[in-house]
């Protein structure tokens, strides 16, 4: 009983002293070292910008086949049509599949309020729209051409517009700089997309991740999504925010790395033992918003002091230094996903085609899931090749039609790879992952790759 006591009494004493060193710390959670609850968090926000309201229209800037697109403009109150102000066009995080266009509105009115145009841009996604990253990338590209193309309906100046946004949001404001094609149809693209300035917020910069490549659709998606991958010496210069907990901050460090090295100019500030997204919650958000309009003031994009009450005491953010020095040798490149080797056919393995059955073929049971609507998801592959995984929404009878299935590879008792002929191949169309999931290594040339997925009730065919 003694001996208990005195491991409580240790443990006790260890938790006191490592809540009095987080307190202290400039890595703590805040100025006074507590964190508080998520609602009283948006609560404490709220009153904390509540001065800084501004005036909110909302136009679409964009049409597509799966709806309208909208953009809202938050304008000073001393604005006019023929101001040439600066302008900010915020896009939220999300992971490329869900999020919301508020996320940005305190930061969005705060600029406002110091004489920006900030704009806030509703993209698509896959929850609501169905759609991959790259047409993310494309509605951000649209946004910001949007903007510049109606600039001096807006008052603003099209030689000083800011691309920003956190976490998926951050990823495709960095690729309006950083990566070329993904315009979409009928736009004119002698408008630039690319912004002036980058405010970026733990963004994803290298795509080289298993389960980023999953979201990308394929490698070599992956890899052209990559804004670290497609760095040069003319990109506009950036502040980025991470915490540490973060495991993209890497991403960033590397992103800083590079810049510094092609003669770029980028600012990294962390904030210590903090995961992604730590800039939607109280201290850091004020913050992050006070760094960044000195970022603003420094580039001329606004004038004075910062309106927030803090002051650069109050910052406990670190700024982070690149660690190349003159004269060392460059950093390697950064990482690049490769597809797998492709196996070559056996001597004694059938040369088969696509739609073909071998002789002594016998299709085995397969386990697929379906979702409530009737979709399901499968994975194709190359005849006597390393095969690539396909999302689908074709319904169950076309993805199991027995006749034009080739081939099956399995791995135990679960199958991993399928052959469907060509014209069932054009009929699929991409789609939801209803989940659980397993990681599927398969890629070639069609560029696609996705996962297999198998359900507590399987559907034996064939």
């Amino acid at each position: 009983m003694r001996k208990d006591r005195s491991v409580i009494v240790i443990l006790l004493a260890a938790a006191a002293f490592y809540a009095v060193a987080r307190a202290s710390s400039p890595w703590g959670h805040g100025q006074d070292g507590r964190a508080t609850s998520r609602r009283g968090d948006q609560q404490l926000l709220d009153a904390y910008y509540q001065d800084y309201n501004t005036r909110v229209e909302r136009h679409i800037y964009k049409k597509t086949p799966q709806g309208e697109l909208a953009i809202h403009i938050h304008f000073p109150k001393d604005w006019t049509a023929q101001d040439k102000r600066p302008a900010i066009v915020f896009f939220f995080g999300g992971g490329w599949t869900g999020g919301t266009i508020e996320q940005f509105t305190r930061q969005a009115h705060y600029l406002a309020s110091r004489g920006m145009v900030a704009a806030r841009a509703d993209y698509r996604v896959r929850s609501r729209h169905q759609t991959t990253p790259e047409v993310c990338v494309e509605d951000a590209k649209s946004a910001v051409r949007w903007l510049r193309k109606n600039a001096a309906k807006f008052g603003i100046d099209p030689d000083r517009i800011v691309a920003s946004g956190g976490s998926a949001g951050g990823h495709i404001a960095a690729c309006t700089s950083t990566v070329t094609g993904l315009d979409a149809e009928g736009e004119d693209t002698g408008i630039s997309c690319r912004p002036n300035l980058l405010i970026l917020y733990n963004p994803v910069l290298n795509c080289a991740d298993e389960q980023i490549a999953l979201r990308m659709g394929s490698t070599d998606m992956a890899n052209r999504l990559s804004p670290n991958l497609h760095l040069s010496k003319d990109m506009p210069p950036a502040i980025v925010f991470y915490g540490t907990e973060d495991r993209f901050y890497s991403q960033g460090k590397e992103f800083l790395q590079l810049s510094k090295e092609l003669g770029n100019k980028v600012e990294l500030y962390a904030a210590g033992l903090q995961p992604h997204g730590f800039f939607n919650r109280s201290p850091w958000h004020q913050q992050t918003t006070f760094l960044v309009d000195k970022f603003l003031a420094r580039h001329g994009y606004l004038a004075g002091e910062p309106a927030l009450k803090l002051g650069e005491k109050d910052i406990t953010l670190k700024r982070i230094a690149a660690e190349q020095k003159e004269g060392e040798r460059p950093s390697p490149p950064p990482k690049r996903l490769r597809p797998p080797r492709r196996r070559k056919p056996r001597d004694n393995e059938p040369g088969l085609k696509v739609g073909q059955l071998a002789p002594d073929f016998k299709l085995p049971p397969l386990v697929i899931q379906t979702g409530a609507d009737g979709q399901s998801v499968g994975i194709i592959e190359s005849v006597g090749y390393a095969g690539f995984c396909i999302p689908t929404r074709a319904r169950l009878p076309v993805c199991t039609a027995y006749p034009t299935i080739v081939k099956t590879s399995f791995r135990g008792k679960k199958p991993v790879c399928l052959i469907f002929s060509p014209d069932q191949v054009g009929d699929l169309r991409f789609g939801p992952r209803p989940g659980p999931w397993k990681t599927c290594t398969c890629r070639t040339r069609t560029k696609f790759s996705f996962s297999w997925c198998t359900s507590p009730r399987p559907i034996r065919t064939g």
